[in-house]
């Protein structure tokens, strides 16, 4: 290496012909350490690229595109997921409104089934009742009918108490 600390001495106010005031010290001199330092770079890039870099940039790649990948399918998962949710709740909607309808079905059909019984219960009170008004007719007439035999006793014995109240007086 050439030490730039001093300055470059000129012979006769030219350097290589050029006049000195365009001269100015090297910073970098370009000797053959220059070349090989240059090689090495390269050889040393080129180890790195093919042992290193190479390698590592297919894995990202490999990884990228793997993301890539999973990120399509979980996307799609998604979609899916959405369609099925979307489905379910129509189907979920249906059944609501089916069951509101067998519901209201159901409903009528015990209205219905409640005003026969009620009509049929009515209907039996009514003819048992009409049993038990013919039935206290009848006892009612049987009484009327024993009332009077009853009656013409009670007359009798009324008459002989009195006929016999009136002898002992």
């Amino acid at each position: 290496m050439v030490d730039n600390s001093k300055p470059i001495v000129l012979q006769g106010n030219t350097f290589f012909g050029v006049p000195q005031m365009f001269v100015r010290s090297a910073l970098i001199d370009l000797d053959a350490t220059f070349f090989v330092q240059l090689a090495l770079f390269g050889l040393v890039y080129l180890v790195l690229y093919f042992g290193f870099f190479r390698h590592h940039v297919r894995l990202i790649r490999q990884r990228e595109e793997l993301t890539k990948g999973l990120q399509k399918k979980a996307q799609a998962l998604t979609e899916e997921a959405q369609k099925i949710e979307g489905e379910l709740e129509a189907n979920l909607a249906r059944a609501k409104a089916q069951a509101l309808l067998e519901k209201r079905k159901i409903t009528e059909e015990g209205m219905r089934l409640k005003q026969e019984i009620v009509t049929r219960e009515r209907q039996r009170m009514q003819e048992e009742l009409e049993k038990y008004l013919a039935r206290l007719e009848e006892e009612k007439k049987a009484i009327m009918a024993n009332i009077q035999s009853m009656a013409l006793e009670l007359s009798e014995l009324i008459e002989e108490q009195v006929k016999s109240a009136q002898r002992g007086t």
